[in-house]
């Protein structure tokens, strides 16, 4: 698990490009929290960002929210590797 200063912590209106930025400016770059009333709300990946990208001709009024992963897979910080494993492999995409 990674908090910190190792994942950039967005607010669902933050825009794309202040996303972007923060991003950039962390150590790990595939994910990060977004954080609406101290409740994670999703993640944004890469591969989101590449997504809306393709999706969007204009991307000045794209969001944190509005592009972020909406139910992302979480396990406890005790969960042992096998069991984080089995959840991520299982799990419905």
């Amino acid at each position: 698990m990674h908090t910190g200063d190792t994942v950039a912590w967005v607010k669902a209106e933050d825009p794309l490009k202040h996303v972007v930025i923060l991003m950039t400016q962390q150590p790990l770059r595939g994910a990060r929290g977004v954080v609406s009333d101290h409740a994670l709300e999703g993640f944004i990946t890469d591969g989101d960002m590449c997504r809306a990208l393709q999706a969007h001709d204009h991307i000045r009024g794209l969001t944190a929210y509005g592009i972020r992963t909406r139910k992302p897979v979480v396990t406890l910080p005790s969960a042992r590797l096998m069991e984080a494993l089995n959840l991520m492999e299982n799990r419905l995409s």
